[in-house]
């Protein structure tokens, strides 16, 4: 990543420089929108959520893990919605071909798609056998891969 710095008047300006050439002004208001609302919950919401989901019933972990998931998949929408809207305004990320991109739609289409369904199914079968099933390993495996992928996409 290169940085350069042009003075205009009193205030300076920094630019950052991708691989790909193009430049993003930090202070672009829908960077940073896009970058807290999937940054945060990747990073750190849907990790607090698993976590919670140890603590005891008595303490409201479950009740906890499936509000915070919630609240997470509702910002990964509108992070998605809003890097959609800047990848519309930009003339470079117009194609949609970055892998920061790809990967990012992939990750939130299976958070919003596949991760809710798998949980309801691994609860109402957990709740009959009171085990793991393949729906609770999927669900489970499922979702650290993308909380990872969400982590390292942030870096791509």
């Amino acid at each position: 990543m290169t940085k350069s710095q042009t003075v205009n008047a009193a205030i300076p300006s920094v630019q950052y420089s991708t691989s790909a050439g193009t430049f993003i002004e930090p202070g672009d208001s829908l960077v940073i929108a896009h970058a807290i609302f999937l940054g945060i919950p990747f990073v750190f919401l849907f990790p607090l959520g698993v976590v919670a989901l140890r603590l005891p019933l008595r303490l409201g972990g479950f009740k906890m893990h499936w509000i915070i998931q919630v609240i997470c998949v509702a910002a990964a929408i509108i992070g998605l919605g809003i890097a959609l809207a800047f990848s519309l305004q930009s003339t470079f990320y117009k194609h949609i071909s970055e892998a920061h991109q790809v990967f990012g739609i992939i990750i939130v289409a299976c958070v919003v798609l596949l991760q809710p369904v798998l949980g309801i199914a691994h609860h109402l079968v957990y709740k009959k056998t009171q085990r793991r099933t393949i729906p609770s390993w999927t669900h489970i495996t499922l979702g650290r891969l993308l909380i990872w992928s969400g982590m390292v996409n942030t870096c791509l």
